[in-house]
């Protein structure tokens, strides 16, 4: 299910509901209007990060769990595939407590995406810094092997050969025996 469809979901059901607890509905479906029209599972996988990266534990409006257990407990009597959805959001509330307002536990769970958004500085490493001896001894190693081949050739002129051979021995590289 999709996050603008997952609000919808909830925004029906809290009109089914009693004043305080289609209140908790109400507000906790507006974190579901993020604009980012992502699954559920995708959004709670973040939430849950940004929880696992907070230090206190998170607390919730006394009838917003019931009344989210109520609802996928229908979804799973009808086996619909909702009811996953709804699980993975009561998951959220395991290890927490109740007594808190719900505009207070909207406001944990935004603080908790934006927590899980940002990225965690990554290790930074020095730049690799050529190895100016290593440079320079695969440039004369490939320069030699290339100009004895060249030279050692029978088909190169003695003017050619003898160009090549000055030039080897410009690469600071014994030279080869004619």
């Amino acid at each position: 299910m999709k996050t603008t469809e997952m609000s919808s979901t909830l925004k029906a059901f809290a009109a089914l509901a009693t004043a305080d607890r289609a209140e908790e509905l109400r507000k906790f479906a507006g974190i579901f209007d993020s604009g980012n029209d992502e699954t559920v599972a995708a959004l709670v996988k973040r939430i849950a990060k940004g929880l696992n990266a907070r230090t206190e534990r998170l607390r919730y409006p006394s009838g917003l769990k019931a009344s989210l257990a109520g609802i996928a407990a229908g979804f799973s009597a009808s086996k619909a595939k909702q009811a996953s959805d709804f699980e993975a959001i009561i998951s959220l509330f395991e290890d927490a407590e109740t007594g808190v307002s719900a505009d207070d536990f909207v406001v944990r769970i935004n603080e908790a995406i934006v927590a899980a958004q940002a990225r965690t500085p990554r290790r930074t490493t020095q730049p690799l810094l050529p190895d100016e001896r290593l440079a320079t001894e695969l440039a004369h190693e490939l320069a030699r092997t290339v100009l004895t081949a060249v030279f050692q050739s029978h088909d190169s002129s003695a003017r050619r050969k003898r160009r090549l051979y000055a030039d080897l021995g410009r690469c600071g590289e014994p030279l080869p025996r004619e």
